[in-house]
């Protein structure tokens, strides 16, 4: 009896057992956490913090070598440590929110970090080659200390992109290499930075109160700085990557290709669509959305008064017919207006699908075959934009139990797709 009554004490002692804080202690904790994770974000990254427009460590730039990607991953973790010792229980679906995805983002890197994915730093869409030659565009330049600060910075580009050669190298020990058909561009890009020469851009225009004097000054330090420090950087650089990294680039595209490839693509579908969903679950879901789609363009396309969806792509891609071939609905309008006489109704408008067009004068029966047949791709990229958008919605990407409604989804989802198919998705945006 004596021995349970001691074991009962010392549960009662045991933390689990203990008194949990307030929801609003354990919230002010949280808050104060993510304050210190942003901060120390900032930090580590002097050029993100000048974007968001902190210029407390304008004159840095941040540290890329193997030791600091190492210490800030062990920062990270301690981080996700602290952050999980704090109950979620009781708070609001906004601040539980936030905890989990400061605790997704920090796991997602732990991911990276094993995977060593920064021992491929870059690639022909962007690397730290073509983010210093973005300094210039980084701050106002309207005060003295910002030229001090950036010509600060010109002085560091050397250590930069030593420290991404040695990341670089220890990639090609660990075969970790990006196809050789993008590496082929790098030398190239480095040698266009050299000759258009961004770096002196911020001796062109000086503010209007500064003196001839100090223009003069800063002029000569900025030229004396890229003459002697970048450009002798830039072409170490240029050759490493020719004569060094490129040959060693690896012959297949595939990311499976590279070592522990499918768990390499098995992650990149985790972090692209922020859910744990396999590879094949979202291709399944990708072939019924294209289903669908087709299903609804072939409607479309009979509405038309095409029989099916490939007589309407001829009909696009041919002139045979003209504009009635495309649209019968057009040539009653032609004929109503010919009867009529003049050039038409500027108000009148051709509604396809519910979607009001406003048709422009008549000037020749090419030029509106012409407009027509643009109305008609539009009508098909609407139909591309729909299903993109309707896997995003099924998967939730981003906004997923942050914000409700298509809306601000759709919205989301322009970020997310890439450059080439922007025009499409902020059509979409807000239907």
């Amino acid at each position: 009896m004596r021995r349970i009554f001691c074991g009962f004490v010392l549960a009662l002692a045991c933390p689990g057992f203990a008194q949990m804080a307030s929801v609003p202690d354990r919230v002010a904790q949280q808050n104060a956490l993510f304050e210190e994770f942003y901060q120390a974000g900032l930090k580590n990254s002097p050029e993100r913090a000048t974007s968001f427009g902190d210029y407390r460590y304008n004159a840095l730039l941040a540290q890329y070598s193997l030791a600091e990607i190492a210490r800030q991953h062990a920062e990270a973790d301690e981080f996700l440590k602290r952050l999980q010792a704090i109950p979620t229980d009781g708070m609001s679906d906004k601040d539980l929110l936030s905890h989990q995805v400061m605790q997704r983002q920090i796991e997602r890197e732990d991911v990276n970090y094993s995977l060593k994915n920064h021992e491929m730093p870059v690639n022909q869409q962007n690397g730290v080659h073509t983010r210093l030659a973005d300094l210039p565009l980084s701050v106002p330049f309207d005060s003295a200390q910002h030229y001090r600060d950036y010509i600060s910075r010109l002085h560091q580009i050397p250590r930069v992109l030593d420290q991404t050669t040695e990341v670089m190298r220890q990639g090609e020990k660990d075969g970790l290499m990006p196809p050789k058909l993008v590496l082929e561009k790098l030398p190239g890009q480095c040698d266009g930075i050299i000759t258009a020469n961004p770096f002196l851009q911020p001796a062109k225009k000086f503010p209007a109160e500064f003196s001839e004097e100090d223009k003069k000054r800063l002029t000569e330090e900025i030229t004396k700085a890229v003459n002697d420090d970048v450009f002798p950087a830039y072409k170490k650089f240029a050759e490493f990557l020719r004569t060094e990294y490129d040959p060693k680039g690896r012959n297949k595209l595939s990311i499976e290709s590279l070592p522990d490839g499918k768990r390499r693509y098995a992650e990149a579908v985790k972090m692209m669509t922020t859910l744990n969903i396999t590879p094949a679950e979202v291709h399944e879901l990708g072939l019924k959305e294209v289903k669908r789609i087709t299903a609804e363009m072939t409607k479309l396309a009979q509405a038309q008064g095409q029989k099916d969806l490939a007589s309407f792509r001829t009909a696009i891609n041919s002139r045979q017919g003209g504009v009635d071939a495309l649209c019968p609905r057009h040539a009653g309008w032609e004929a109503a207006r010919a009867c009529g006489g003049g050039r038409g109704r500027p108000d009148k408008a051709h509604v396809d699908n519910g979607r009001s067009r406003r048709l422009p004068r008549r000037r020749s029966g090419s030029s509106h075959a012409n407009q027509h047949r643009a109305d008609v791709a539009g009508l098909a990229e609407v139909s591309v934009a729909r299903l993109l958008l309707g896997i995003c919605r099924r998967l939730g990407v981003v906004c997923r139990g942050i914000r409700q409604g298509d809306r601000l989804l759709s919205e989301s989802c322009v970020r997310l797709w890439p450059a080439e198919l922007g025009a499409v998705s902020r059509r979409s945006a807000c239907c």
